[in-house]
């Protein structure tokens, strides 16, 4: 059986594909099932607005894009090479996570998993995303997660 991980290996969470790769090497990494989740921009955004201000007053959603902090949900780079190839094997859709969770698991022959709802309260309820972003806040999204929204036909 090939030698596992070198011990001296650090993981971290969000840690990209590259990096992750880089310390398991090829061999290893090409042995694995890689998988990552991906979710529509457009709800990544507002989940992030809704949990960075939790609590009223909160800014104005155009705020949030000029700060710039709308665009610490990208994940592109996460999961995808120098080139904007997709290093891992399966990406998982939000919007499908019990079910690519499921295909995940039987893939690698494990029973299927209950997914508790984590971080749900953030939001309130009836919070969609086309009710929360404006005009220029859709664009500013649209432009800074063009390659996750072409690459995974997420429209508005």
């Amino acid at each position: 059986m090939p030698p596992g991980p070198r011990e001296d290996v650090r993981f971290y969470n969000h840690m990209p594909a590259a990096e992750i790769r880089q310390e398991l090497g090829a061999s290893m990494w090409e042995r694995y099932l890689t998988v990552c989740l991906e979710r529509s921009p457009y709800e990544k955004v507002t989940s992030l607005y809704f949990h960075r201000h939790r609590t009223e007053p909160r800014i104005k959603i155009e705020e949030f894009i000029d700060s710039g902090e709308f665009r610490d949900a990208i994940n592109w780079p996460l999961y995808t090479d120098t080139l904007g190839a997709v290093m891992v094997d399966v990406v998982v859709r939000h919007e499908h996570l019990q079910a690519g969770l499921d295909d995940v698991c039987r893939r690698v022959a494990l029973p299927t998993l209950d997914l508790p709802r984590a971080k749900a309260h953030f939001r309130p309820p009836g919070a969609a995303y086309r009710d929360v972003l404006t005009a220029r806040a859709r664009r500013a999204v649209e432009e800074a997660y063009a390659a996750e929204l072409e690459h995974h036909g997420y429209t508005w």
